[in-house]
């Protein structure tokens, strides 16, 4: 190479030798034609990849240009070439291409006007309508959709899984919206029903209520299966608990309501005549453990917690003890739930039932929370008037009073605070004991259980034992 003198380097500092732009592009048409020269020209993919080299070249307008003449030259050999189309901005509507944004624009609006019109639309307002629904346009609330069709509120909320609900948009699964449906299709009113993994809860309440009342009793299950190791005995997963099935949870917010629900659903839940009774002996709400219903009934909705809890106490333990825990026993297990998962601080009666206290019938509300428990049963010992445990679990719940509840309370409470895993071990008994039965009536199944399962789960203590320990704590 020859070597610059230092006159030649001061003249290049001082700019006496002037550039010639022309040969660049010369150079670089060189590099353009030695392109050209190694492809076959017929070929539209080879002239395309030269052609797409030259217009990205940044040091040559010159060669940006004749790549863009190659690209039509490409299109000249095959004129649906997408690759050739893009790179000149072309834009294709149904078979036919635009050499412009706007012509394309043009084209898909005329092609979309004929789609619409034969589809029973109308142009409005730089989109389309359905000509009957025109009239009921409202500016505030209707929006173009992504193919210029103005929808209200209600359509675009419904497309996305939300339905409408006391004011407030709540979003629903396919499932849940077609449950929804079905109910306003029975009743005319509009619910919101919400499915968890183990529930499928059915709310006549404010929206904001129904995923906190959804998510508290889930969290219900899953601490009584990490509580009383109920995974030792049956899945906590598809709810085997419940035989398989999920539990279906309905909130009312009147005894009206109720009873028309049980109208409405007699068909699908197959509700026999005693089932019936029960539900109009207990006007606020009751639960069918075979059919896995519970139903609550409260005018207002914050005030729902503690029966949803109770009640769903109850039909955890019931179904897995198998239906053989007394009365006294579900009710104060479902206490129990209220007094740990209640936003209250005490838990409370919340069912009043037809009572058939000295034969007498009648509503009669059992006034009963966990707070008044302590000096409640301390009285009933120190006057003598507990009563014996299996005498007590041969009861039904409309013949137990007030003392009862506080007493079987207590006896829940003892046991959950002082002798957990005995406790433990006693509903694994009821569950899972064989034990005989002198007959068949439910007041006897329910004392035999307990008596043998006291047994097995405290170390072979008699019932008597059982009720000596829980006084000296008392």
């Amino acid at each position: 190479m020859r070597k610059l003198t230092w006159f030649s380097v001061l003249a290049l500092a001082l700019g006496l030798f002037a550039f010639d732009g022309a040969a660049f592009a010369q150079d670089g048409d060189k590099t353009l034609e030695e392109r050209m020269e190694e492809i076959d020209i017929t070929d539209p993919d080879q002239l395309f990849e030269v052609a797409s080299w030259a217009m990205k070249n940044k040091k040559s307008g010159k060669i940006r240009r004749e790549g863009r003449k190659l690209l039509k030259e490409v299109l000249e050999l095959d004129e649906d070439h997408v690759g050739a189309r893009d790179a000149l901005g072309h834009v294709k509507v149904g078979d036919t291409w635009y050499t412009s944004k706007k012509k394309a624009d043009a084209a898909r609006l005329k092609m979309l006007e004929e789609e619409m019109t034969g589809k029973g639309y109308v142009k409005f307002r730089n989109g389309f309508i359905k000509k009957e629904l025109k009239r009921q346009f409202d500016r505030k609330t209707w929006q173009l959709d992504e193919n210029l069709i103005w929808r209200s509120e209600e359509e675009i909320m419904a497309a996305k899984g939300y339905r409408k609900i006391q004011g407030v948009w709540v979003q629903m699964s396919e499932a849940d919206l077609a449950r929804a449906d079905k109910h306003r299709k029975n009743t005319g009113e509009d619910i919101i029903v919400t499915t968890t993994p183990h529930y499928r809860f059915h709310m006549m309440t404010p929206p904001k209520f129904a995923k906190q009342y959804a998510e508290l009793i889930e969290s219900l299950y899953t601490w009584f299966f990490d509580t009383f190791e109920a995974d030792k005995l049956v899945s906590r997963d598809q709810c085997r608990v419940f035989g398989g099935q999920r539990v279906d949870v309905w909130c009312f917010s009147s005894p009206q309501q109720f009873q028309d629900w049980v109208t409405a659903y007699q068909e699908e839940y197959k509700f026999t005549p005693e089932d019936k009774k029960m539900f109009r002996d207990n006007p606020s709400g009751w639960l069918l453990r075979q059919k896995r219903i519970v139903t609550v009934v409260n005018e207002k909705a914050e005030d729902m917690e503690n029966t949803l809890l109770h009640q769903n106490g109850i039909m955890l333990l019931s179904w897995f003890a198998l239906g053989r825990t007394p009365p006294w026993l579900r009710e104060a297990f479902g206490h129990l739930c209220e007094h740990l998962f209640s936003g209250e601080k005490y838990g409370r009666v919340n069912n009043t039932t037809n009572s058939k206290y000295g034969g007498d019938g009648g509503i009669a509300g059992k006034e009963f929370n966990t707070k008044d428990m302590p000096p409640a049963t301390k009285g009933i010992v120190k006057r003598g008037d507990d009563t014996p445990i299996l005498v007590m679990s041969k009861l039904g719940l409309n013949s137990l009073n007030g003392d009862h509840l506080a007493q079987g309370y207590s006896h829940v409470e003892w046991m959950f605070n002082h002798h957990l895993p005995k406790m433990i071990a006693f509903f694994h008994s009821i569950r899972s004991l064989r034990v005989p039965i002198e007959s068949n009536k439910w007041e006897d199944v329910w004392a035999t259980y307990i008596q043998a399962s006291i047994k097995a789960a405290f170390e072979g203590w008699s019932t008597e034992q059982f009720m000596d320990e829980w006084r000296k704590y008392v």
